[in-house]
């Protein structure tokens, strides 16, 4: 974005589109991967329990930390799983409205 917003030639209207496209796509993704995640955990909750085991162990009661959230490997591998299963993005291809090179 800090690219975007310094290119010359690049009006306020294309950085908001840009904002507004970024912003979608995260909520988008974001959500699809929660809804598919939970269904996994209902569905097998021998996976719920590892997962807060893990949790628990890593994290306990000291607040979640870069160092503590890597090792979380079981809970890195189910989220990969459910979005090779799952996956929330499609191909949206675009065309440009004008050449901008």
């Amino acid at each position: 974005l800090g690219i975007l917003v310094s290119a010359e030639g690049v009006d306020d209207a294309m950085i908001r589109d840009q904002m507004l496209t970024m912003i979608i796509a995260g909520h988008d993704t974001s959500t699809g991967l929660l809804a598919w995640a939970m269904y996994l955990l209902g569905a097998h909750p021998e996976s719920a329990q590892r997962l807060r085991a893990e949790v628990d162990t890593a994290l306990g009661e000291a607040p979640p930390t870069m160092e503590r959230l890597a090792q979380l490997k079981y809970l890195d591998r189910f989220i990969d799983e459910t979005l090779r299963l799952y996956p929330p993005a499609h191909l949206g291809s675009r065309i440009a409205a004008q050449d901008l090179t």
